[in-house]
């Protein structure tokens, strides 16, 4: 059963990524940092960022915490694609540490605003009980460039959850604000 989280993982990054590569290649032809409003989301630049989220809840005085952290190259204008690393802690469930790949598109720039749609799919490790299990998430977001290579924003993510021995598949919805620099 796990062979067919992993199989079923897989096959939806290709998909995601299959979907974006012939836009991302169309996009090559916009070119140069100036066009892009000095912003540096084009071929050979690296983008390392991070973020997280903090949620306190009102019913049983639950909190949860979220970080993360990827770093991506530019294979195209707008295009990267690369990894990324998450940590999470919870006072009701248990700590746990995901890592996997991510690719990210910037579909849209206005002025210093970057609009991108993102996808991770992240093996997890959970400490303490529980099984590993498949973790995914396509998140939408816009990021305000305060610099050509300093961008923070906010995005909001559809997260969904593999695990073989449980069943199907679950999630939710995940906000968070994210801080990148780029080279």
């Amino acid at each position: 059963m796990k062979k067919f989280v992993f199989a079923l993982a897989v096959a939806l990054t290709s998909l995601f990524l299959s979907a974006l590569v012939p836009s991302a290649a169309f996009a090559q032809v916009e070119g140069s940092a100036s066009e892009m409003g000095g912003m540096m989301i084009n071929q050979g630049n690296v983008e390392v960022g991070g973020g997280g989220n903090f949620l306190r809840q009102n019913q049983g005085d639950r909190w949860d915490l979220n970080i993360n952290g990827k770093v991506e190259y530019f294979f195209l204008n707008r295009f990267s694609g690369g990894g990324r690393v998450e940590f999470s802690d919870s006072n009701v469930e248990s700590t746990y540490v995901r890592v996997g790949p991510s690719a990210t598109y910037y579909f849209a720039i206005i002025k210093n605003i970057a609009l991108y749609v993102d996808q991770a799919i992240l093996w997890t490790n959970p400490r303490g009980d529980g099984d590993n299990y498949i973790y995914g998430d396509t998140g939408v977001g816009a990021d305000f460039f305060v610099r050509p290579n300093i961008a923070v924003g906010p995005s909001v993510r559809g997260v969904y959850y593999f695990n073989g021995d449980k069943g199907l598949p679950s999630g939710g919805t995940d906000i968070r604000i994210n801080l990148s620099t780029f080279f």
